[in-house]
Formats: C-alpha cells, structure tokens, sequence
C-alpha cells in the first residue's frame, strides 16, 4: 500500500523543490544558536542549505553577522581601575 509522505513544516526546497527538508542542528558559523536563528534546514537531494520559512539562501544573513558582529555587553569589557591594587597597609 502506498504511504502519503507527512506534510513538512517547512517550504519545499528552491533548488530541486524536494518536499521534505531536514532541520539542521548545528553548524560550523553559528554553532547551536546560529541555524534556530534563520530556521536552517538541509534538502537531503541536493545538500542546499536555506531558511526552511521563507526559502531564502542563509549566506547574506551569514555574510551581514560577519560584518556586523552584535556588540559586547558593557559589562564585559574591564574598567581600569576597579580592582583594588593589594598593599601592606591596613
């Protein structure tokens, strides 16, 4: 008997239009973080890798993170002077 494949939540693959896209996990530019960002999925035919919402290529989001990294919080950075220098006198 034939099986009707599961609808996929995701949008067919823009390359060969494979249905049923495999989300990814992790990847070497964004770690863990980084494919929940932009919904990254992989299509098992063709190894594209693309917004699995929108179908739109991940590299210009990839190619914009570079360029413009978030800021570091301002209580990362050290501020001269607010450790006490330790002295013999008390």
């Amino acid at each position: 008997m034939y099986q009707v494949p599961p609808s996929s939540p995701y949008v067919p693959c823009p390359r060969c239009q494979n249905p049923l896209p495999n989300k990814v996990t992790m990847s070497w530019w964004g770690g863990i973080v980084g494919p929940k960002m932009v919904n990254l999925v992989k299509c098992p035919q063709c190894k594209l890798q693309y917004n699995g919402k929108t179908g739109a290529s991940v590299s210009q989001f990839i190619r914009n993170a570079a360029e413009h990294p978030a800021p570091r919080p301002t209580w990362w950075v050290p501020r001269v002077g607010c450790m006490r220098a330790s002295s013999d006198e008390e």
